[in-house]
């Protein structure tokens, strides 16, 4: 009998996810790593002025920041031979894993006397050299697990909880580092993600196997309509529809679990589909495979290239990266103007400054819950002109308006962002064959690694050439423009609707 779903959700976009029966049981790990991060942001930074010499603090600050971040961007690239094709809940839980025993390393070697500052932003590094690969894995596992039509849902709940985190977790980090210092703080983000570790082996060992299993026998009729009923997709797409990216493409083809849950509802007519894609196609991918081999997805075709030479052959991918890699990059500049321009332009203190980044929280934990009710726009011309609304949402800033104007545009911003990052990872999930998803997914995360911090690294010359104000103006323009140039530059006819099949799918 299918679990009854409280009042207020039954009309909810967010209802198929959080009544799943396997994403329920990940949620709460999901949740606890993810505030576990949010308070690592506070505290890494902390350690390592607690640990570096004084005339060398802002180097190792820098150092440290970096380390627990942009290695993941470099492990995207360097492991793709090793981990593409691996099932996705296996990538997410060797993450988890490697997160926690590289951060539970720091408290230890503190304890035992022998951590130095080049220790823990060794240490740091390590951690995040799989982050890419386990943010793919997830957003691969979630999509498996939802039919294409709930992924943006799947992927707006996600990023919810990373924007109530990343409130959250300073607050909380600030609190503790007062008690236990900023060890303490490092000790429970390992923590969190042995949790989140735990759950995924516990909650979601057989996932993958289970969806295939779904499909294979058609149980409910799902597997069969999932697979046959977008837009005539042969077997490569077997797991998602011609537009499906990464972690939405290899969703679709968990609709076989969801609708076997009774939390889908697929009836006798979906199970017919229209394609002709049949049973023999569906036990052909995505679940034959890994029931010969539980850690690999399968890999064929296309799937053998790696994700970067996947996104170049894809006209919607390549214009989808470039505009992400634009947007961001013009927007790394904001995190070194921003507090130049508080205290040299407006003579403010860090209260100030600290009221532009919480309004920022607070619009993208409202944004983040906005975007599940959004999947009946057309995703690239949204995202397109999401970024067009991010450049004007910035021009107050940039031309020296009252500072309420400015807050109100940033926070404007922040209401933004999370509908960009949730689209635009449906796009990519819709424009990728399941067995491409998980390397096309990583290559992904580590250009939205990168980007921001290349940017950042511009906007200190910037500033010293130009000043703050005028830095931020430049952001504001380029990130204007480039929306501009991209909405006018999309065809007329592009229909990219998430429930709908796209160019690929053709």
């Amino acid at each position: 009998m299918a679990r009854s779903t409280p009042h207020p959700l039954r009309g909810s976009p967010y209802r198929p996810v959080l009544a799943h029966p396997v994403l329920r049981r990940l949620l709460p790990g999901y949740a606890i790593s993810s505030i576990g991060d949010g308070m690592a942001v506070v505290a890494v930074g902390w350690l390592a002025v607690e640990l570096a010499p004084a005339d060398a603090r802002g180097v190792w600050v820098a150092l440290a920041a970096a380390a627990y971040t942009l290695p993941g961007a470099l492990g995207a690239v360097v492991l793709n031979r090793l981990l593409r094709g691996r099932n996705p809940a296996r990538l997410a839980t060797w993450d988890a894993l490697l997160r926690a025993t590289a951060l539970g390393a720091i408290p230890v070697a503190h304890v035992a006397g022998a951590l130095s500052i080049g220790l823990c932003v060794a240490l740091l590094a390590m951690s995040s050299v799989l982050h890419s690969w386990g943010q793919a894995g997830t957003y691969t596992l979630l999509a498996r697990q939802l039919r294409e039509r709930d992924h943006l849902a799947g992927n707006a709940l996600f990023s919810t909880i990373g924007s109530v985190s990343s409130v959250a977790g300073p607050l909380l980090s600030a609190a503790m580092v007062v008690w236990t210092g900023a060890i303490g703080v490092i000790a429970v983000d390992a923590a969190s993600f042995a949790i989140l570790a735990g759950t995924l082996l516990v909650a979601a060992p057989g996932a993958d196997s289970g969806v295939g299993a779904a499909e294979a026998t058609g149980t409910d009729g799902a597997g069969a309509a999932e697979t046959a009923g977008t837009g005539g997709a042969g077997v490569a797409e077997t797991a998602g529809t011609g537009e499906a990216g990464p972690a939405e493409t290899a969703g679709t083809a968990g609709a076989g679990v969801a609708e076997t849950a009774g939390t889908a509802g697929a009836g006798p007519a979906e199970t017919a589909g229209t394609a002709g894609a049949g049973p023999a196609e569906t036990a052909g991918t995505a679940g034959a495979a890994d029931a010969e081999d539980p850690e690999r997805m399968p890999v064929e075709g296309a799937s053998r290239a790696g994700g970067v030479a996947v996104i170049r052959a894809d006209p919607t991918m390549r214009n989808l990266v470039l505009l992400t890699i634009g947007f961001f990059f013009l927007f790394g500049p904001v995190y070194v103007a921003l507090p130049l321009h508080v205290t040299q332009d407006l003579h403010a203190s860090a209260g100030t400054l600290a009221g532009f980044y919480s309004l920022f929280g607070a619009g993208a934990v409202l944004g983040s819950l906005l975007a599940g009710y959004l999947r009946r726009l057309p995703l690239a011309r949204a995202a397109a002109g999401i970024v067009t609304l991010s450049g004007l949402t910035l021009l107050p800033v940039g031309l020296g308006a009252p500072t309420w104007a400015a807050m109100a545009g940033f926070a404007l911003l922040g209401f933004l962002w999370p509908p960009f990052s949730t689209m635009s990872t449906t796009l990519f999930q819709h424009s990728s064959t399941p067995a491409q998803l998980p390397q096309v997914l990583a290559v992904v995360s580590a250009i939205r690694i990168l980007a921001v911090p290349l940017g950042t690294a511009l906007g200190g010359p910037s500033v010293a050439t130009l000043g703050p104000e005028p830095t931020l103006l430049i952001s504001a323009s380029g990130i204007l423009t480039l929306g501009l140039i991209t909405v006018t530059a999309l065809p007329r006819h592009l229909n990219n609707h998430p429930s709908q099949p796209g160019p690929s799918g053709a």
